[in-house]
C-alpha cells in the first residue's frame, strides 16, 4: 500500500504502526501470523508513537497526539 512505517509499538495485543504523512495504523495481532488490520488514522505527519498505560501517545509534525484504543 506504498506505506513508509516510521516506528511500531506493542502492547497485549494491539500494534500502532507509525507510518509518516499517513498517520497511524492499527493492528490486531492476537494471532501474530494473521494480523487484522483496524484501520489507519490520519493524525497528522506521524514520527512515532508509544503506549503510554491504556493510551498511545503520537508525536507528530503538529504537536503530541492522544488516542485512546478501546477493546
Amino acid at each position: 500500500q506504498d506505506l513508509t512505517v516510521n516506528s511500531i509499538t506493542v502492547k497485549d495485543k494491539i500494534a500502532v504502526l507509525s507510518l509518516g504523512s499517513k498517520g497511524i495504523s492499527v493492528y490486531d495481532i492476537s494471532d501474530p501470523k494473521n494480523p487484522i488490520n483496524k484501520g489507519i488514522f490520519p493524525v497528522g505527519y506521524a514520527y512515532s508513537a508509544k503506549f503510554w498505560n491504556d493510551t498511545v501517545l503520537i508525536c507528530t509534525r503538529e504537536g503530541l497526539q492522544v488516542l485512546n484504543l478501546e477493546s
